[in-house]
């Protein structure tokens, strides 16, 4: 027979499953089974899931790196702030030559309104679009920047969230609508901006993954493709035979990872990781 809070468990498990968060807790779990291996196909996910929430058409991820004093004497409209590194989504939409030009113009004494408020707004979660009042759009409409970065892409809104993950380093999303009067809804900002604001350990992880921030120099090409392998936890050999490089070779690598790290062995090494999971 029922018991007398049968019908109350079955209302309180009715909602559960329609709860708003079932999508970013399904969101969370998934990420937390990637491995720490594995941060691209992580991302990618995430972008992926995100955006198909929301509608967008496409994503972006910017590791943001604080790189210049405050005291510098050159005048920096983004306040030392600088593109670490990038990865895109549907990269078919953003051809390879516009994106290279347009990490340049960025480096320029004119970044772009959009960039010098998310730049001058460093050190919270934050989140913004471009049809609800980052900027003046009329004005940002007549501009070069405009024409470059979003008209001749198609784009149509945008919406940028950013995570601070310490005082260095800030993990930037960015997405994109390029569908003719589609643009993003409070809603859409707000679901997306939930499921980002919850895993500051992703974001950790993903800038450890490209040694943004932690790093007392930039890591070779060579080092990050090494890193990976690293996680894996193979030997040496195992990983110099897998390169197709001499164990030598690996180990003169693994050692600078390590040492630009600040750490001194693999244990070490590891726990940064294990660190961004907790």
């Amino acid at each position: 027979m029922p018991g007398p809070f049968d019908s109350q468990l079955s209302n309180a498990q009715t909602i559960m499953l329609q709860s708003p968060d079932d999508p970013i807790c399904s969101l969370c779990d998934s990420l937390a089974d990637y491995g720490a291996n594995d941060t691209h196909s992580a991302l990618m996910h995430a972008m992926r899931t995100i955006s198909g929430w929301i509608y967008a058409d496409n994503a972006l991820w910017l590791g943001l790196v604080h790189v210049l004093s405050h005291r510098s004497q050159t005048p920096d409209l983004l306040y030392g702030w600088r593109i670490g590194a990038l990865e895109v989504l549907h990269p078919e939409l953003v051809p390879p030559a516009h994106l290279r030009e347009g990490l340049k113009l960025m480096q320029t004494p004119d970044p772009g309104d959009t960039s010098v408020v998310i730049a001058s707004t460093m050190g919270r979660f934050r989140a913004y679009s471009l049809q609800t009042g980052i900027v003046d759009l009329a004005a940002l409409e007549k501009t070069e920047h405009y024409d470059y970065f979003y008209r001749r892409l198609g784009i149509k809104d945008r919406i940028w969230i950013s995570a601070p993950v310490n005082a260095d380093t800030e993990s930037l999303f960015l997405f994109d609508s390029c569908t003719p009067d589609r643009h993003f809804s409070q809603d859409d900002i707000a679901l997306a901006s939930k499921a980002l604001r919850c895993m500051k350990w992703f974001h950790r992880q993903l800038l450890c993954a490209r040694g943004l921030g932690l790093c007392e120099e930039p890591l070779t090409p060579a080092e990050r493709r090494l890193i990976p392998e690293l996680l894996n936890g193979d030997a040496e050999k195992v990983i110099a035979a897998r390169l197709g490089l001499t164990p030598a070779t690996v180990h003169q690598y693994a050692v600078s990872i390590y040492r630009k790290f600040g750490v001194h062995g693999h244990t070490e090494f590891m726990s940064i990781w294990l660190r961004g999971r907790m």
